[in-house]
């Protein structure tokens, strides 16, 4: 069954542990925000054998253009102790994130090593022959220093959107034949067809989706067992537009900054909690 986690306003932060499956914490918001940090820390402490993924904020810092740290991302990772963290990488830059992720093997792996947590590898590329060279790249890399079989899979990599897709995984994703097929459905289309071919080659991974154009797809998930977890703030980002997930007509063009700090009235935190308990029903209501 795959665990799902969507990042919510910090009015809300009390919710977490009835409405997601487990904690993902965003790095930048982590540095930015007293109550964002301790809220997470105390969690820790308290739900120590709850799953944590610490999120590198790269999607983020690319929409702000906000400069990551290295170092910083290091006494972050000590501090929290996650069970997994996610490597730094390049939006859509195949070379760069792998260039990235070897500098951080060769200069900050170990200064992580005693916080226990396992690092994810996220491969990017603009287009899918880019991206699949650079998951050879990292998959070299794994094996070679016998570390955890870990992927994240980006949702915004343009190739995703492009070409055509089999009738049988639009009907999987879309069951009503009169869904109209958006950009942001076709990027969701694209990465289930592209998750179809990740397990299959990488039968000893286990996979971590990050994000989502459109959280409907975790239907075409089903039964695959290697997809373990995935994040999205597409619901939360619905209930603070006032739109019911399958009623929306395109994906909100906000980011959880945008409100991360607002304040909701009850009627936006029971449509977001709605909204969540019926994304995480797509990845489970029978086939």
């Amino acid at each position: 069954m795959i665990q799902c986690c969507s990042e919510l306003p910090f009015c809300m932060l009390g919710d977490e542990l009835e409405a997601n499956d487990y904690d993902f914490v965003l790095y930048h918001q982590y540095l930015h925000s007293d109550v964002y940090r301790e809220n997470y820390l105390r969690r820790r402490q308290e739900h120590p054998k709850r799953m944590m993924i610490l999120d590198n904020s790269a999607y983020e810092f690319y929409v702000s253009r906000e400069q990551f740290n290295p170092d910083d991302y290091v006494r972050v990772i000590n501090e929290l102790r996650p069970d997994y963290y996610i490597i730094p990488d390049i939006l859509m830059d195949a070379e760069g994130t792998a260039g990235a992720a070897v500098g951080w093997i060769n200069m900050n792996y170990m200064k992580c090593m005693g916080s226990g947590a396992q690092p994810f590898f996220t491969p990017q590329g603009k287009t899918r022959d880019e991206f699949m060279w650079c998951c050879e790249a990292f998959d070299g890399i794994i094996r070679q220093l016998g570390l955890p079989h870990l992927f994240c899979v980006p949702f915004h990599d343009e190739f995703m959107k492009m070409g055509p897709v089999p009738m049988s995984i639009r009907d999987e994703v879309y069951p009503d034949p009169d869904t109209e097929i958006t950009i942001d459905r076709k990027y969701a289309l694209g990465r289930v067809m592209l998750m179809r071919s990740l397990v299959e080659k990488y039968p000893d991974y286990r996979f971590h989706l990050l994000g989502s154009h459109d959280p409907a797809e975790l239907r075409g998930y089903r039964g695959i067992d290697q997809i373990r977890s995935f994040d999205s703030g597409y619901p939360v980002k619905l209930g603070v537009c006032g739109v019911r997930i399958g009623e929306e007509t395109e994906k909100p063009d906000i980011i959880i900054d945008d409100f991360c700090n607002a304040e909701m009235n009850d009627g936006t935190k029971s449509l977001i909690l709605y909204n969540i308990k019926t994304m995480k029903g797509y990845a489970r209501e029978d086939k």
